[in-house]
């Protein structure tokens, strides 16, 4: 004798198994990369968050200076300025799609951009700038990483 609901039931509990188990290890997968254990390591370069005026590559010269280098993908000649700490450095005028590097120094000396004995630098930094074609500022921010 045939019954025609068995089929479903079977279905049903293996979609419900493997479903949950399936969900839970995204979810501990997801909370792995929230924590940065994906990452890297200090050696690799990168870079997280900003937009249009966004940081194309960047070194640590010393324990004390960054340099960053900046690409306008505004859509329009800005004006740019750089932040990091308390420290704002003005780039100038960028043309659409123009380069430019901005060498940056925090004023505090409390702050090194790569301190003695250590691997990496990870600094927040932050972007404002005035599009030209309509005079609204903008501000951005986002964090780089590399070796020292």
């Amino acid at each position: 004798m045939k019954f025609p609901g068995r089929k479903s039931q079977g279905a049903m509990e293996y979609l419900m198994t493997y479903g949950w188990a399936i969900l839970a290890v995204m979810i501990v997968g997801t909370a792995l990369y929230q924590m940065g254990v994906f990452r890297m390591g200090q050696n690799a370069m990168g870079q997280t968050g900003f937009g249009g005026v966004r940081p194309i590559d960047h070194s640590s010269g010393d324990s004390n200076t960054l340099h960053v280098v900046f690409m306008n993908g505004a859509g329009a000649s800005i004006t740019l300025n750089v932040t990091l700490a308390d420290s704002m450095y003005n780039a100038g005028y960028m043309g659409q799609g123009d380069i430019t590097t901005v060498s940056l120094q925090p004023s505090d000396d409390l702050v090194a951009i790569c301190p003695t004995g250590a691997n990496g630098y990870n600094v927040k930094l932050n972007v404002s700038y005035v599009n030209q074609a309509t005079a609204l500022s903008h501000t951005l921010s986002g964090r780089i990483w590399g070796p020292c």
